[in-house]
């Protein structure tokens, strides 16, 4: 796919207070080619070849700022302007605040069910559910038991009773939530349900492997026999309301988020419960890893966890509003760096600065795919590599209330 030119990106560097804008040219500059900043320093302008493009900035920026000039025959222009208004805390809040679609809040007892994705087959009927909770991030427990066992008061008079409360308090590192007819757990990216409250064939299983639609075969999830339930993948499931219904007048992407926004929260997730930023994306083994090596492997960089942008490819696309967020202009995302990896090449000794995610080779293939497409959608082709590895964008939820 050609990318949209002249190609023009913008990126919020809250660290620093500053927008980092690139715009690359399908043709060298001229005398002509002109940018300015426009309506209180949220629009840029930019004159080039008899085209007018206008690009909403993902925020504000000083109105006076100048915009350096380019030598005629430039193929690459680039600015860094500075911020209006005062730092905001808020902002800081909302981007390290992890989002991700369908949780408890947004789920209403019996009023919505959930189907396949891509036959609209019924998976759970909306009568199966009498309540929905929210599971804790992973590494939980254990920071539980951490605080417990450190809290400065406890010191003085610390006892065995007090080690022992660990096990007693209904928290700990050995703290497992069982999935329960009638209660639908959530985690960033997945279901946490009962077998018997789902509409699949019960086959027992005794290990970890993928449930599929009995319609189509499409992969929806994997038993969990550690849990005794089944984890549903929400990428591959839509939720349908009924008329009347106190969810009928959602959007669309919350009836069906993207695989973009549900895996940025899970790879979110894993960052802040490790301590790492590095993943690397391994196939979902099966009984026989029929299709192992043929789908590889892909390594992730979360280079920087929350971004803000906006690009051309929206002006040319006649998108009125970039943001789905009111009063928040410009896309959440993350930056992250990625490379796929042969599986015959996969080192097999523990790296603690790498963590380890299983997706299903499609949604692999999949990702790789959103990554390339996005990267030559918004990104200017020198933005595009970091030495060997691979620039792209993945977006994030952003709770609209």
């Amino acid at each position: 796919m050609p990318p949209i030119k002249p190609l023009i990106y913008a990126e919020l560097l809250s660290n620093i207070r500053q927008i980092s804008i690139l715009a690359f040219l399908d043709t060298p500059s001229d005398s002509s080619t002109k940018a300015e900043i426009l309506a209180d320093g949220t629009i840029l302008k930019l004159n080039h070849a008899e085209q007018d493009i206008r690009l909403t900035l993902p925020s504000q920026v000083v109105s006076n700022s100048p915009l350096r000039e380019f030598s005629v025959g430039s193929l690459e222009l680039s600015w860094r302007l500075p911020l209006a208004g005062d730092f905001q805390r808020a902002d800081v809040d909302i981007s390290q605040t992890i989002e991700a679609p369908w949780s408890a809040k947004d789920m209403v007892i019996g009023e919505q069910f959930f189907e396949c994705r891509r036959c609209s087959t019924t998976i759970v009927e909306a009568d199966r559910i009498k309540e929905w909770r929210d599971l804790p991030s992973e590494g939980w427990a254990e920071m539980m038991d951490f605080w417990h066992c450190h809290k400065p008061s406890d010191h003085a008079d610390h006892s065995h009773e007090n080690e022992k409360l660990a096990s007693t308090k209904g928290y700990g590192a050995n703290t497992k939530f069982n999935a329960q007819p009638g209660i639908g757990f959530m985690d960033h990216s997945t279901l946490l349900l009962a077998e018997t409250d789902c509409a699949l064939p019960q086959d027992g299983n005794e290990i970890k492997l993928p449930i599929k639609c009995e319609l189509c075969s499409a992969t929806i999830g994997i038993s969990d026999p550690q849990n005794e339930g089944i984890r549903l993948f929400k990428w591959s499931l839509r939720m349908r309301t009924f008329a009347g219904s106190p969810l009928s007048n959602v959007s669309d992407k919350l009836l069906e988020p993207s695989m973009a926004r549900i895996l940025s929260a899970q790879l979110l997730g894993i960052m802040n419960s490790s301590c790492v930023s590095r993943v690397n994306i391994l196939p979902l083994k099966n009984p026989t890893d029929v299709g192992l090596i043929e789908w590889g492997g892909l390594s992730i960089w979360i280079f920087n966890p929350s971004i803000r942008y906006t690009a051309s490819y929206f002006h040319h696309r006649r998108r009125m509003s970039i943001s789905d967020t009111p009063n928040r202009p410009g896309i959440l995302a993350m930056k992250i760096l990625s490379k796929p990896f042969s599986l015959t090449k996969y080192p097999s000794k523990n790296d603690e600065s790498v963590e380890e995610l299983e997706l299903p080779g499609e949604v692999i293939h999949e990702l790789k795919h959103y990554l390339e497409v996005g990267a030559m959608r918004y990104l200017p082709p020198s933005a595009r590599k970091f030495q060997e590895w691979n620039v792209s964008l993945l977006d994030r939820h952003e709770a609209t209330t």
